[in-house]
């Protein structure tokens, strides 16, 4: 079968054919399709997406290690959201923390929660 066509695509032989040939590749895709699965964009983005992505490299605040509690403008807007819901107003300072992932957020629930901390 070496050399005879996948038949996904007639330039792609069997013996080029691999998990990432079939299924992932741009050359699979119509002319007229958009892939965003892997990325494969066949056209430039628009310049107002290009300015904001280097206004946000530019910026310094945001380049930098955040706070250990979270953003303070992330945690205001998590109290503005779930303080109604909750019918009681939130701390920001001691009741909300954004972590940075489930680890550390496990980690702060167990250390806030522990008899040591209290």
């Amino acid at each position: 079968m070496s050399g005879q066509s996948s038949g996904a695509c007639p330039c792609i032989s069997s013996s080029e054919i691999s998990p990432h040939t079939v299924n992932f590749s741009a050359v699979n895709l119509p002319p007229d399709c958009i892939n965003l699965g892997q990325g494969y964009m066949n056209f430039a983005p628009p310049r107002w997406v290009t300015e904001a992505a280097e206004g946000a490299l530019q910026a310094v605040a945001s380049n930098h290690y955040s706070h250990p509690k979270g953003r303070i403008r992330l945690r205001e807007a998590i109290k503005a959201f779930y303080g109604p819901k909750l019918n009681r107003d939130l701390d920001v300072e001691s009741e909300i923390i954004v972590t940075s992932g489930a680890n550390e957020g496990s980690w702060s629930f167990g250390h806030a929660s522990s008899k040591a901390h209290t």
